[in-house]
């Protein structure tokens, strides 16, 4: 008995006494850390959210120029193979550069001219067979 209370006891309070501070140093060091964990999720997410932005720009710029170098230059075929349909105007469009819409233009182009003079000598040999 003399050995437990004098002896073993003490020992047992002190490691209790400094597992108990250990624990405490613990909590207030994660305290510190979740303080700061805020901070450092912004800290981490604005390297995601730059490239992400970069990617949506290139996206962008990808289909602006996808748009500038492509669709307008059909869009603007089809106006003008509109009003050759529609007024018998010529059509007289002509495409920047030497790729395939320049030869589609120009496929565009001799048919457009062979339809004007089919349609000419049409009307020419319905008039001579009409004063017939």
């Amino acid at each position: 008995r003399d050995w437990f209370f004098n002896r073993l006891e003490p020992r047992f309070e002190k490691l209790r006494a400094d597992i108990s501070r250990l624990n405490e140093i613990n909590y207030e060091t994660l305290q510190d850390n979740s303080l700061n964990f805020d901070d450092n999720l912004y800290r981490s997410i604005a390297p995601e959210l730059v490239a992400v932005g970069a990617g949506i720009l290139l996206a962008l710029l990808l289909l602006y120029f996808i748009i500038t170098l492509y669709i307008n230059p059909l869009n603007r075929m089809l106006e003008e193979l509109d009003y050759n349909r529609r007024y018998s105007r010529p059509y007289n469009y002509d495409v920047n550069g030497d790729d395939v819409l320049d030869s589609l233009n120009k496929g565009i182009t001799d048919l457009t001219q062979s339809n004007a003079e089919l349609k000419r000598k049409v009307k020419s040999l319905t008039s001579h067979l009409e004063s017939k």
